[in-house]
Formats: structure tokens, sequence, C-alpha cells
């Protein structure tokens, strides 16, 4: 019965001293060095199994020397474990091997020290007991990394990139490297290049990328497509056209990145404002997850390195717009900004003047040349036919419409009822000898049929007083052989005259059209103009809401790193805590196991 109970007691005390070896190794495997480790680990056992050996009555033999002081041993290893753990605290190994120590798999790889196997004879109780021999692991086994380990070295090198890229040191040493490559790159091009020269190589290489020489018909087509090709170039450019196409098309271009970065940007405030608050976390875990998938894989750090090949231009635009401002109301304090307008204004006149004086020149040459050769003489004779034509034709259009309106009201009576209320005796006053007055024109707010009635009732009355009238309907009654009129021979006249009248009042609607024609030509021109301001101003308005969607994704990204950084504060925190509460654990097991 001893015996057995020696046995138990061994038993339970070399399972302790493995147990808590092996989890002494796996606490502190990230603290203490291969070395150390394997000489902490053989006198970690070495004392557990004095330990348990001093509750077993059986006697000890002679040459089990390690067993007289285990006590001192003990202790001795208590303040060694305590001194590297207070070291390791100090220069941050600590929590790197805590956090390597919490992962599931690494438990498995600093737990492979297997315990010591149990004695042969327990029941003997003449046997020595043997002091079990512990197998060390060997090095390249214990330090093989695994997954674990290589997805905790890649967040560390995640947060080490996003510290130095917060502090701008990341961005220096991406732009030296990059520096370096380009000109070691660029060297050995120029070397390449030098050699080949010299060789005779690159002019082999250079022939046979252009090809063998092109057939003489082929080369005169692609001649004189050059030629014609240069010739349409430089005439467009002449006249402007080259100008307007390019202006056009950038235009084109700035406005469509402007409605496209303005829809994107009314998307994500739509979506912003649809999502509810409950789904914040959740949208700040998915960027946070993101985030270190990109810093894994390498897309955060290139991310980084470009942005901040873009900050310093960023901030010297800020810059540039802040010191323009500065000086803008500085001048404009002391009046200096005044007078830089007005001569802006003086030399935006000048060269108007100088603008239109050549392309005055240019006419005067187009026209100069047109009439030497016949070209502006055959123009203008066909453009004086298109004119007389199209005259003659509104003028017989017109004459045949009114004819046609005063035969119907001679024979329907309205034509006699006008003239019988046009000489009442009202009117008498307007019909005595006065000095002759030209019709005053009605008021440019005025009815068109108003003002037509009163010039026509003015004729009539001029007319009729020195003996116009009545000649004019003479003359007209000869040809007037459609309309047969069986009433007086004043109801005839009347109808001539008043085709005369018509007549006259359509020729002034026709020299105010050509004036009205005119002024819209010139509203015209001035819309033109407007057109082109205003698309003037929608490009610089096109470029600001451009540099605010630059502003407003680097606010985001700006947002993003703080919110990054603070949770990755509170993680510290809490790991921090989690090792206080840790090291305060080991150090009372400690305690209480002596």
């Amino acid at each position: 019965m001893l015996g057995a109970s020696c046995w138990q007691d061994s038993t339970k005390g070399e399972r302790l001293s493995g147990i808590e070896a092996t989890n002494c190794e796996h606490v502190f495997s990230g603290v203490v060095t291969q070395a150390d480790s394997d000489e902490l680990t053989q006198e970690m056992l070495a004392a557990m199994m004095r330990e348990a050996d001093t509750s077993n009555p059986t006697p000890k033999s002679p040459g089990a020397t390690l067993l007289d002081t285990p006590e001192e041993d003990l202790l001795s290893l208590k303040d060694r474990v305590r001194l590297a753990m207070y070291s390791k605290l100090e220069d941050g190994s600590l929590e790197q091997a805590v956090q390597v120590a919490a992962d599931a798999g690494g438990a498995q790889h600093f737990s492979d020290v297997p315990p010591p196997p149990p004695p042969e004879d327990l029941c003997e109780e003449d046997q020595e007991l043997k002091e079990p021999e512990v197998e060390p692991v060997p090095a390249e086994e214990t330090r093989r990394p695994t997954p674990q380990d290589l997805a905790a070295l890649r967040r560390r090198t995640a947060e080490l990139l996003a510290q130095a890229a917060d502090s701008g040191g990341l961005g220096e040493i991406l732009a030296e490297v990059k520096r370096e490559m380009f000109l070691e790159v660029r060297q050995r091009v120029a070397g390449l290049l030098t050699e080949a020269a010299d060789n005779g190589d690159l002019e082999k290489i250079l022939e046979d990328v252009k090809g063998p020489p092109l057939p003489q018909e082929f080369a005169e087509k692609e001649t004189s497509l050059r030629q014609k090709a240069a010739r349409l170039l430089t005439e467009a450019a002449d006249t402007g056209l080259l100008e307007r196409v390019l202006q056009k098309g950038l235009e084109g271009h700035i406005q469509a990145e402007a409605d496209r970065f303005e829809l994107e940007r009314r998307e994500d405030r739509q979506v912003c404002h649809e999502a509810p608050d409950q789904d914040l976390a959740e949208v700040r875990a998915a960027a946070k997850a993101a985030l270190l998938e990109a810093a894994e894989t390498g897309a955060l750090e290139r991310a980084v390195a470009d942005l901040k090949v873009k900050k310093p231009l960023e901030k010297s635009k800020e810059d540039t717009k802040s010191k323009a401002a500065a000086l803008l109301c500085e001048a404009a304090e002391s009046g200096r900004l005044q007078q830089a307008l007005s001569e802006v204004r003086q030399t935006f006149t000048v060269s108007q003047k100088e603008a239109l004086l050549a392309v005055r020149q240019r006419a005067a040459g187009l026209l100069s040349e047109a009439a030497v050769d016949g070209k502006l003489e055959r123009i203008l004779t066909e453009i004086g036919k298109e004119e007389i034509q199209t005259s003659r034709r509104v003028e017989v259009d017109v004459r045949s419409k009114v004819r046609t309106q005063l035969q119907e009201a001679a024979l329907d009576g309205r034509l006699e009822a006008a003239l019988a209320n046009a000489s009442e005796d009202r009117a008498l006053d307007s019909l005595r000898p006065q000095e002759p007055q030209e019709p005053q024109e009605a008021a440019p707010h005025a009815a068109p049929a108003e003002a037509a009635r009163q010039r026509i009732r003015a004729r009539l009355l001029e007319g009729l007083e020195d003996g116009r009238l009545e000649q004019a309907v003479a003359k007209e009654a000869k040809h007037a052989s459609a309309a047969k009129v069986t009433s007086a021979v004043t109801k005839v006249t009347m109808e001539e005259f008043s085709a005369k009248m018509f007549l006259e009042a359509f020729a002034e609607k026709g020299q105010r059209l050509q004036s009205l024609l005119r002024s819209i030509a010139e509203a015209e021109v001035q819309i033109r103009l407007r057109e082109q301001r205003c698309q003037q101003l929608q490009a610089r308005v096109s470029e600001n809401k451009l540099e605010l969607a630059h502003l407003d994704l680097d606010s985001e990204w700006c947002a993003k790193l703080l919110e990054s950084a603070e949770e990755r504060r509170k993680a510290l925190q809490q790991s921090q805590r989690r090792l206080l509460g840790t090291l305060h654990g080991k150090m009372h097991e400690l305690a209480s196991a002596s």
C-alpha cells in the first residue's frame, strides 16, 4: 500500500510538473530565447520533480544530488522568471508572446513536450527511483512558423504600416525606393542602349521594327495624305474651328466627369441617409475587415503610397489658394486690385481690337482675292437675283391677297360702311387743311393692328384732300376686269385706293421686318457670346465640383483612419489589461506553488 501511494504521489507530481512546465513554456515562449527556453524547461521539470519527491517516503539514492535543495532552486527559478517577465514587459515582447499564446493553433505548437514516463516497478521498495529524461524539442520544430503566426505577423505589419502612413514616413520611404528603382532601371536601359548602339544591334532592331520600305505608289499616297491633313489642320487653326472642336471636347469630358462624380456623391449621400443607425456598426466592421485584408494583400500599402504622392500636390494647391486669397484681400484693401482690373480690361479691349483688326484684314484679303478671280462678282450676282425673286414673289402674293379681300369687302358692303364711318361729322375737324405732318409711328408696345389702322386712316384722308385718291381709283379701275361691280363709281375707286394703301402698309411692314431681323441677328450673336461664357463658367464649376469630391474622399478616408486608430487603441488597452491579469495570476500560482 505504501508503494502504491508513493507511485500515485510520484505520478501525480510528474503529471503536474509536466503540465506546469508545458504551460510555462507556452506562456513564456515568446519572451525568452531558444537556449533560455530549453534551459528553463529542464530546470522547471527538475524543480517540479524535486517538489513532488519531497512528499514521497521512498528512500533516495545517494546519486540524486539534484534533489538536495528543492526550495532554493524553486525560489531562484521564480526570481529568474519574474525578472524576465518584467524586462520583456518593458520592451513590449511580452504582449506579442501573450497574443501568440492566445491563438488556438499556437497552443498546440508549444505543447509538444511529452510527459515523463511512469516507473516500471513501483511495488519494489528497494528499486531506486530514476529521474525522467526529457527529450528536448528540436529548434527547427519549435521555430517553424504556423498560419496563426503568419496572420499575427501580418496584422502587426499592417499596424506598423498604418502608423508609418499616419506619420508620413512610409510615403517618403516608398518614394525614395521608387526613385532608386527608376534610377537603376534608367541606368541599365541607358547602358543596354549604348552597348547596342556600339555593336550595331540597335540599328538592326530598328530596321526590324520599322519593317520593309513601302512601294512607290503607297509612299506617294502617304505623302499626299499627310500634306492634305496638314493643310486641313492649318485651315482649321486659321478659322478657329480646331480650337472650338478641342474646347468642345474638353468641356464635354469635364462635364461628363463632373456629372459622374456628382451622381456618385448623390448616391452615397442617399445611401447614408437611408441606412439606419444600427447598420453603422456593420459598415464599420466591414470597413475594418476590408482594411485588414488590404493590409495583408499589400493593396493598402500601394494606396497609401499613391495617396502620399498626391497629398503634397493637394497641399500645394491649398497653400496656393490661401496665398492668392490673402493677396487679393490685401490688394482690395490697398486699391491695387481695382487698378489691376482696369489694366486687364484695357489689355482685353486692346486684344479684342487687335483680333478684330486681324479678322478684318483677313476678310479684306479674302475679298480682294475673290474680286480678282471673279468669285465675288458671281456671288453678288446670285445673291441679288435671289433677293429680287424673293421680293417679287412676296409682292405678288401680298397684292393677290389684298385684291381678294377688297373684292370680298366691296361685294358684301363692308368697305362702303367703313368709308361712311370715316366720313362722319365728328371727323370734319381732321379733314380741314393742316400742315403736312408725317404720321407718327405707334409705340413699341402698341398692337400691330391698331398701328396699321391709324396709318391707313391717315393715308386715306390725305389722298381725299389732295385728289390722289380719285386718280388712284381711276388708274386701278382700268386693270380690274375680274370683279364686275354694279354699284356707283365711288365703290370701285375706294377698292383701288384701299389696295394701294394696303400695299404701302405692307411695304412699311417689310421694312420693319428687316429691321427686326437685323435686331434678331444681333441678339443671336449676343446669345452665342453668353452661351460661351456660360460654358466657361460651367467648366469652372465642374472643376470646383471635382475638387470638392476629392476633399470629401480625403475627409472620409481620414475619418476611417481615425476610427480604426481609436478601435486599435481600445484593443491595445484591453490586451494590456488581460496581460496584467494573466501576469498577476501566474505570480499567484507561483506563490501558491512555493
